[in-house]
């Protein structure tokens, strides 16, 4: 038999050029297939969902930052539940304290929920579940939220419009615009906690964005999915979303509403937008900059799962857990978790029915095949770090990229099209030199063993994600398969069954690929980089099909796109720069500072800072652990400290216990307490238990409290001295004469950017 590398000189120029095009196509293809509906007039059928009819809504309340506790929150508030009312229903307003305790952060405050019950025609629908539509009202500190979470809101208005011009659903719809996300989800805490209606919830669709643009996922899902896999699949006309989403979520701390419902024994399905990141959390996210499209497919998904589980009997919905994912022209494809293991054996003696078939015709030795697999993994290692390590030159080159939330960029793009161009022609020159060591055969083996390794692990360790191995390794063998038996096939025959092979992997892989990228960003860009690796490597017998200058002419289309991202670094009043200045008014001393944490000051904050500044630790302001800031003297503004009020100081059984009452003095949105210098054994907010577990590092968030008191019962250690620091946190900075801040420049999402606080530190000795 004719060994696979001499067949591609059999390949003519017009094959390859046609290989090429058929690769592009399906890369295309793939990319496209994901992309959102087109927004769907406001003359459409009033049984429809339309954009063009939510977005009304959304441009009249995310105009302006509504933080939770804030006067606009109020506002945003009252014209939610005036428009229910417009739509005939009759809301209604849950306010309690939420609680949220994680090992991670501790977060409380007063919540207003906004809820709606629409009942259904079943004859037994008071022994049935109801369903739950929700999103969160609330936004951060400065973004209007017209994408996190407004959006969603107005989906929700326009959902229940069109619901009421169709048929009627024979269960309940609960809609309940939730409150406090933004801060650990104390709405959703608090409806789980103590409403009535709570219990009697089968199922609950989330919707959130994380951007404000792009396909609308499903991401997350609750235990024993099966049945709401089958009913996402068969009701969405457009579902996107993988099990391999889910894996990862379940490994993140990230949060969402869905995470409290969860907790409390719902089912449900969580569902965001990702795209467009740099927006999220800061001030553009704005209406104008909402892609409609996305909102589209948006409110596409939520009618049709509230028509679909409208009607079918929610106490039968738990089933086993299914693997899933979107493909094109096939939708969901989904089957049982428990069938992982099995396909990637099968997947794997397959594979060594191939291997042993070449082997022996072709007398290959498998020490050599052992060998390439070697100089894959080697392969992946060395270009993945090298990636990595370029990334941070550019990021030294750019200190600004730094600023960024999550290390999302506004011309990242620039630089995954760079890196995929660059890895690709990589890859293809590195696999020509390691073709003087190895048959095509040889190498092409070695990849193919990396693979399955990597799915027989992965399927028992994290089976929802096997797909993305599976699927693309099948056909691959196949077609080598058809290819042994069928050896006469040359040239363009030959090309072809290899590019019918590899189309799965690249059908799946490439949207994958991206959505990767846009989730973690440039920062983690060796994770992508690994997964084109592989990629390249299954498909190693077809890649080597295309002739060289192909390649050569990738890696300078590369280089010319890092270029064009290096042009696209800067800020400008359409990608502005996020800056970090707030306010400390010290209730000790009576000083009041600017102060910064961002590592250099921009053109902005050089204004507030002396030329003989220096960057150090504010212990009496932030703790001995606090990092580094800049500080100058501010004027003064009359900014009171928040009050401290000791109720109970006991010491028992080697311990202390304290009950304090805390205070906001100008009725601050946000609290941030915390206790320093001791371990904190036992806490309660208000009669709600916080922790019962030793705590070093203990902080409690208290937001929206307004005038109310914040009880803290502590039970500390009772070893040395310790402090209570109370910060207390407003947005914006006090009306004294500062230079404007420029369109170019916006406050960091993160930390205490464009804040005003008021400090005060209560000492606590052993007695």
């Amino acid at each position: 038999m004719q060994s696979a590398l001499a067949t591609v000189s059999n390949v003519n120029l017009w094959t390859r050029l046609l290989l090429a095009v058929g690769l592009l196509t399906l890369i295309l293809l793939g990319l496209e297939c994901n992309k959102p509906p087109r927004p769907v007039s406001a003359t459409a059928s009033p049984a429809e969902f339309s954009a063009e009819r939510a977005m009304p809504r959304l441009l009249a309340f995310a105009q302006n930052p509504h933080f939770i506790g804030t006067a606009e929150n109020g506002k945003v508030r009252e014209y939610l539940i005036a428009e229910l009312r417009a739509l005939g229903l009759e809301p209604q307003v849950q306010t309690a304290l939420g609680v949220f305790h994680s090992p991670r952060k501790l977060s409380t405050g007063i919540a207003n929920n906004i809820l709606v019950r629409i009942p259904g025609i079943a004859t037994d629908r008071a022994k049935r579940k109801a369903i739950m539509l929700t999103a969160h009202y609330d936004s951060v500190p400065h973004g209007p939220g017209a994408a996190d979470d407004g959006a969603s809101v107005a989906a929700i208005l326009e959902t229940l419009r069109a619901l009421q011009n169709g048929p009627a659903l024979e269960n309940d719809l609960v809609c309940m615009l939730t409150d406090g996300e933004e801060v650990n989800l104390i709405g959703a805490e608090a409806f789980v906690a103590e409403h009535p209606w709570a219990q009697g919830i089968g199922l609950v669709f989330n919707f959130e964005y994380r951007g404000n643009r792009g396909p609308m996922m499903m991401y997350e899902t609750s235990p024993g999915n099966g049945r709401l896999i089958e009913g996402f699949a068969q009701a969405v006309a457009q579902p996107v979303g993988t099990s391999l989403n889910y894996e990862l979520y379940k490994r993140l701390t990230n949060d969402s509403d869905l995470t409290a419902f969860k907790a409390g024994g719902l089912q449900g399905l969580n569902f965001a937008a990702i795209e467009g990141h740099p927006v999220y959390h800061t001030a553009l996210d704005r209406p104008e900059s909402l892609d409609q499209a996305s909102l589209q497919h948006q409110g596409d998904i939520m009618l049709a799962l509230v028509r679909y589980f409208g009607r079918r009997d929610l106490s039968t919905l738990q089933g086993s857990d299914r693997i899933y994912f979107d493909f094109p022209g096939l939708g969901l494809v989904h089957y049982p978790m428990e069938v992982a293991v099995p396909l990637a054996l099968t997947t794997a003696v397959l594979f060594l029915a191939m291997c042993a078939w070449r082997v022996r015709t072709l007398k290959l030795l498998v020490r050599r095949v052992v060998n390439a697999f070697v100089a894959f993994v080697l392969l992946l290692a060395v270009v993945a770090a090298g990636t990595q390590i370029v990334w941070s030159g550019v990021q030294w080159l750019h200190p600004g990229y730094r600023l960024m939330l999550k290390g999302s960029l506004y011309n990242g793009s620039w630089y995954l099209l760079a890196v995929a161009a660059l890895v690709i022609s990589t890859f293809a020159i590195a696999q020509q030199r390691l073709l003087r060591w190895f048959a095509l055969e040889e190498w092409a083996l070695g990849c193919m063993l990396a693979w399955v390794l990597l799915l027989l692990g992965i399927s028992i360790i994290v089976p929802g994600a096997s797909f993305m191995l599976n699927l693309p390794l099948l056909p691959v063998l196949i077609g080598t398969c058809v290819l042994l038996k069928f050896s006469e096939l040359q040239g363009w025959m030959r090309a072809g069954v290899l590019l019918l092979g590899a189309a799965p992997a690249i059908l799946l892989l490439t949207p994958i690929l991206r959505s990767t990228y846009i989730a973690i960003g440039p920062n983690f860009i060796f994770v992508v980089v690994i997964l084109l690796l592989l990629l390249q490597g299954l498909l190693a017998e077809l890649l080597v099909l295309i002739s060289r200058p192909l390649f050569a002419t990738l890696g300078g289309l590369g280089l010319l796109l890092f270029l064009m991202g290096s042009a696209t670094a800067g800020f400008d009043a359409l990608h502005p720069q996020p800056s970090n200045l707030f306010y400390v008014k010290d209730g000790q001393s009576g000083q009041s500072l600017w102060v910064s944490d961002d590592e250099r000051l921009d053109d902005w904050t050089q204004n507030f800072f002396p030329a003989t500044a220096q960057r150090g630790q504010l212990p009496e302001l932030f703790g001995e652990d606090a990092g580094l800031f800049w500080s100058a003297p501010a004027p003064e503004s009359g900014v009171a400290a928040p009050r401290i009020t000791v109720v109970e100081d006991r010491s028992t059984d080697g311990a202390r216990l304290l009950t304090v009452d805390i205070q906001s003095s100008r009725l601050a949105p946000q609290l941030l307490i915390s206790v320093e210098g001791s371990v904190v054994l036992r806490s309660e907010v208000n009669g709600h238990k916080l922790t019962d577990e030793q705590r070093g590092a203990w902080m409690l968030r208290a937001n929206g409290m307004k005038d109310e008191v914040v009880r803290l019962k502590l039970k500390v250690g009772d070893a040395k001295a310790f402090r209570i620091r109370v910060r207390e946190r407003s947005f914006g900075l006090p009306a004294n004469e500062m230079p404007v801040r420029p369109s170019t420049i916006i406050p960091q999402p993160n930390g205490f950017s464009y804040s005003t606080l008021s400090v005060r530190v209560l000492e606590f000795n052993k007695p």
